[in-house]
């Protein structure tokens, strides 16, 4: 089933803060950017008074879903993801500025050898 949904930001995956009737692109009173998807429908919750689902967007695949956070356990999970994520990205920062100064050598030796 088709419906329209409005994004929080420009991020490649964003929150939707509404989800409409798809008739809304046409006729909107609000003023709000609708983009239409294919709507999924909300997961069924383990525990709903630990449990919420949350509307998502990616922007790249233009695929809409949810996206369930546990209360419970969210804090030192969240944490602990974003860590280990900033990690992984520190390791691959370095090994794309090691590459890099691999690149720069070659080009600067056939340069080099071109000149010569």
């Amino acid at each position: 089933m088709q419906k329209a949904i409005h994004v929080e930001d420009n991020n490649a995956v964003s929150r939707i803060l509404s989800i409409a009737d798809i008739s809304i692109i046409e006729n909107n009173p609000t003023g709000l950017l609708y983009i239409p998807v294919e709507y999924v429908e909300p997961p069924v919750l383990n525990d709903p008074a630990l449990d919420k689902a949350y509307p998502m967007y990616n922007k790249n695949t233009g695929v809409m879903f949810w996206e369930v956070v546990n209360y419970q356990y969210t804090a030192t999970d969240e944490v602990l993801a974003r860590k280990n994520l900033e990690e992984k990205i520190r390791v691959i920062e370095q090994e794309k500025q090691k590459l890099q100064e691999c690149v720069d050598a070659l080009l600067y030796d056939n340069l080099a050898n071109a000149n010569a």
